[in-house]
């Protein structure tokens, strides 16, 4: 069982260490066979991964209030569009960062609605399943904020990353492109910096004020320093409420 409500109302930063011990159980390990699974894309067609054995097939997690997962957005689309033997999905998943602009879901219909403010926002060819409402299949990859998994065409995890890197994926799928054997990997800390904006701007944009409020509020001091020297003056103005 997951440790906390899934679609928790306010983001903490101390539930991180928490966070963090969910996904070491529960993600699929590298080199395991992941268990087939079915979710509805966004316009209610069925999608099975089993219906993509044979090909590589790219797993990510992500949300509307994600900046991480919305940082990486052009990347993994230019990535989609250079492999397209490779199926290459986004399981829409609880709001990383819910506030008063993008409230916690309490419906599924919530969550397709925010669903489609991100593909009015973002650039996305790629199929974007909606996860049931208490995260089933998040849960079941362990349910981090932006992790991607790349299965192989036997049904095995090649690749995990607790938050997802492009480059990482990209050398994945290149060693499939050229028929060797990618080498199993997997990391849980941070990739490239991904920001689009100026740091805490895309939270306060697409969570609101609460949602910065609570990011900030025990964010360790590295990110507490960059937010409140961000060049953004309406982040630095709704911190300093």
């Amino acid at each position: 069982m997951y440790f906390r409500d899934y679609n928790f109302a306010h983001f903490n930063f101390a539930e991180e260490p928490d966070e963090k011990s969910y996904w070491y159980e529960y993600a699929p390990a590298l080199g395991s066979v992941v268990d087939d699974f079915e979710l509805q894309t966004i316009d209610g067609a069925p999608w099975r991964l089993s219906d993509h054995s044979g090909r590589p097939v790219v797993v990510e997690f992500g949300s509307f209030t994600c900046p991480i997962f919305c940082g990486r957005i052009d990347a993994m689309e230019r990535l989609a569009s250079a492999f397209p033997e490779v199926a290459f999905v986004v399981v829409y998943v609880r709001e990383a960062h819910p506030g008063e602009v993008t409230s916690p879901h309490t419906l599924r219909s919530d969550k397709i609605a925010a669903a489609r403010r991100l593909l009015a926002n973002e650039q996305i060819a790629r199929e974007v399943l909606i996860d049931d409402l208490d995260g089933r299949v998040h849960r079941r990859f362990g349910a981090n904020y932006n992790s991607v998994f790349v299965i192989d065409p036997q049904s095995r995890v090649v690749l995990r990353r607790r938050w997802n890197e492009p480059s990482d994926v990209k050398r994945t799928l290149s060693a499939f492109a050229n028929s060797r054997r990618p080498v199993p990997s997997e990391a849980v800390d941070f990739g490239s910096p991904c920001d689009r904006r100026p740091p805490g701007e895309e939270i306060l944009r697409r969570g609101g004020a609460d949602a910065l409020a609570d990011f900030a509020a025990k964010a360790p001091p590295t990110i507490a320093r960059m937010l409140h020297s961000s060049s953004s003056a309406a982040v630095r103005s709704g911190l300093a409420v």
